[in-house]
């Protein structure tokens, strides 16, 4: 072999040693820099975990250091939680008010869909709902089962939280996933200043829920005579039947109280409408311990001959449940029925 192309071979095998080494070193940089990145990334999520923590745990304090130290004003947990959501849920006020001035978004949602404005009305922290509002919270938007602030605040009976939301025209028949309303709501726990206030702005008082309740049916079974009153004066519709036919009078025929049965049928309730089954208010009421509905039910003109789909009378309904006063009372009024029309002249 010349000593030229020895010469060759070697510069070859030297230059292809010093390119393995580059490549070697090169490869352990790039490994070091995907290492430091990945701490790096541990040591964030753990700063910001730790930041939730310390919110959760109204460490005030410690939340700002957090905050000084980089933290993610708005990073979420594993729920997709903020910080600002679990402040405003738990009523730390003055976390809130750092949070936002630190341009925390009010309107972040977790993974039910609630923003802090919905957590802080269904808590009933009124200053937490003014402050988000003047930052703009979105004041109508619904969690993934719909409720809206309004909604839950109705529900729970917060009457100051309801007033600031309805001067941010808060939309009062936006409906849930169940298709409820505020009104409804507020109706059937009883919020008479809450329903007041809700009519006062309108709300539909037809509406009907997902298994046609409206907010009137709801007010009757659970008796609350004053919101009666008020969605009467609203001209609600008195004779609407929900998913199985009953009215509003039909669901007290079961449910037993003579003076909101009053009101219904001074406000012209047809008596004799039927359900699905073919009952009617009269026909329920028999097969119950309610003399005093019956009389008046009967004294208003109810036919107390019906018979339902079953082909049961009232009279068999009263007997099958030894109401012996309610049948002693039909009988006789049958009789006279019966005379009257013996005694009418023939044309």
């Amino acid at each position: 072999m010349s000593p030229l192309i020895t010469i060759k071979l070697i510069n070859e095998a030297s230059m292809n040693k010093v390119l393995m080494i580059g490549l070697s070193v090169l490869a352990s940089l790039s490994f070091s820099a995907y290492a430091m990145e990945k701490v790096s990334q541990e040591q964030y999520t753990e700063l910001n975990r730790t930041f939730i923590r310390e919110v959760d745990k109204n460490r005030i304090d410690e939340v700002k250091k957090l905050l000084d130290a980089g933290a993610d004003v708005n990073w979420k947990n594993q729920y997709g939680t903020t910080a600002l959501i679990k402040a405003a849920y738990y009523g730390h006020l003055d976390i809130v008010r750092m949070l936002l001035d630190k341009n925390a978004d009010v309107n972040l949602y977790n993974h039910s869909g609630s923003t802090a404005l919905i957590k802080a009305a269904y808590r009933g922290h009124i200053d937490i709902v003014r402050m988000l509002l003047e930052k703009d919270a979105k004041v109508d938007w619904q969690d993934k089962i719909g409720n809206t602030a309004l909604i839950v605040a109705a529900r729970e009976g917060y009457v100051d939280i309801v007033r600031l939301l309805l001067d941010k025209d808060a939309n009062v028949d936006l409906q849930n996933n169940d298709e409820e309303t505020a009104l409804m709501e507020a109706a059937r726990d009883g919020h008479v200043d809450i329903s007041r206030m809700l009519l006062d702005k309108d709300a539909n008082v037809d509406l009907r829920n997902d298994n046609g309740y409206t907010a009137l049916m709801l007010a009757v079974m659970y008796r609350y005579l004053n919101i009666v009153k008020m969605l009467l004066e609203k001209d609600a519709d008195v004779d609407l039947q929900n998913n199985h036919g009953d009215t509003a009078l039909m669901i007290l025929g079961w449910k037993g109280h003579v003076d909101i049965i009053r009101v219904l049928l001074d406000t012209d309730a047809k008596i004799d409408l039927q359900d699905r089954d073919g009952d009617t208010a009269l026909i329920l009421v028999a097969g119950r311990d309610h003399l005093d509905i019956v009389k008046l039910l009967i004294a208003r003109g109810a036919y107390i001959k019906a018979s339902n789909n079953a082909g049961k009378t009232v009279l068999m309904h009263v007997l099958d449940n030894g109401h012996s006063e309610i049948a002693r009372m039909f009988e006789e009024k049958m009789h006279q029925i019966t005379v009257k029309k013996k005694s009418e002249p023939l044309e």
